[in-house]
């Protein structure tokens, strides 16, 4: 049995300590470049910018913050892919950033879909997939997945009970909740 990775609905991202510390994170560095050419396109304006926004600012327009941690979450999967491989499960809603890791969508689709979407994507029901023997993802009816720990992609939010952050797991970012000051992070986490 091996990992399953879980795309969170929600994440603490509405916090500004925690933008600033995802944002130091060379594959979220990564996509925020990989993406800033749609996200201009479709949203406007500059991503990293938009990350280190004030908190009212980022709160302020419901797309514009589900495509910015849509992005933050991919980021946050190749991480965790770079360090750990594939995982043997998924589980997330095929129109949010899992469609990304699956090859249903480019990163530039997913941001052009979801900034102009006409309700929120991350409410939706999560598909679980497991990787079948030809080495792709095949959905799965989610009561027979198993896996040895399920991990989540966040950062932070509500996650199964004893799941773990992806940010967690790696030691190299074992600064990621400590920086925060008193209230965030007893929140965040």
């Amino acid at each position: 049995m091996g990992d399953a990775v879980v795309f969170n609905s929600s994440s603490q991202l509405e916090f500004q300590e925690v933008r600033m510390n995802v944002s130091r994170i060379p594959e979220v560095i990564a996509r925020v470049r990989e993406a800033q050419d749609a996200w201009e396109a479709t949203v406007g304006g500059d991503l990293a910018s938009f990350l280190l926004s004030e908190d009212e600012r980022f709160a302020h327009g419901p797309r514009r913050r589900e495509v910015a941690v849509g992005i933050v979450q991919i980021a946050l999967f190749d991480h965790y892919h770079r360090a750990h491989g594939l995982p043997e499960y998924l589980a997330g809603p095929t129109n949010g950033p899992i469609g990304i890791v699956l090859g249903m969508r480019s990163l530039n689709e997913y941001i052009t879909e979801t900034a102009r979407a006409t309700r929120i994507l991350s409410n939706v029901v999560p598909t679980w997939f497991a990787m079948g023997p030809a080495e792709r993802y095949e959905v799965i009816p989610t009561a027979s997945a198993r896996p040895a720990r399920t991990i989540t992609i966040g950062p932070g939010g509500a996650k199964p009970e004893g799941a773990i952050d992806s940010v967690d797991l790696d030691p190299a970012l074992s600064w990621f909740w400590t920086s925060l000051t008193g209230n965030r992070m007893a929140i965040a986490n």
